[in-house]
């Protein structure tokens, strides 16, 4: 009896490791993730967590003045969303309006406009015409594309 009684709680662990690996799957998968992690500088790290959006707010920072506006291009019905609160946070003090296509009027001189969305979700043969902008900075990748543009010529 003494050896069932102690056979009983290893069972039910091992019952127990086996029931919950499929809870798990994502921690026993970022297993295989740490080592390239370990080679990456913070910035290829906060890159890698962060994604596209990431590296177009990285590059807009060293790029764009302070004292410059942003226009920040978003899908229809995400004016408050996540990409829009996390462009503010990045790019101030610049001042970031974040509008649709459709609201977009032109921007002055020396402003900019920034483009974070799924491929395909923003028409971007709306944008305004190349005689105006100057891209910056482009990231496509099977998922996003963002895209970072310089005025030329104001109201464009």
């Amino acid at each position: 009896m003494k050896k069932l009684s102690a056979f009983i709680p290893a069972l039910l662990i091992f019952l127990w490791v086996i029931g919950a690996a499929g809870v798990f799957k994502a921690e026993f998968f970022s297993f295989r993730l740490i080592p390239g992690l370990l080679n990456m500088s913070s910035e290829e790290r906060a890159s890698f967590a962060g994604g596209p959006a990431y590296s177009l707010f990285s590059k807009a920072v060293s790029t764009i003045p302070q004292d410059k506006k942003v226009y920040f291009l978003i899908p229809a019905g995400q004016k408050n969303g996540y990409l829009p609160g996390k462009a503010r946070y990045y790019l101030y003090p610049r001042k970031v309006a974040a509008v649709t296509l459709e609201e977009f009027n032109g921007a002055d001189k020396d402003d900019y406009i920034m483009l974070v969305a799924p491929v395909g979700e923003i028409d971007t043969g709306r944008l305004p015409d190349e005689a105006y902008i100057e891209k910056v900075f482009d990231h496509t990748d099977e998922k996003f594309r963002a895209v970072l543009y310089r005025v030329v010529k104001g109201n464009g």
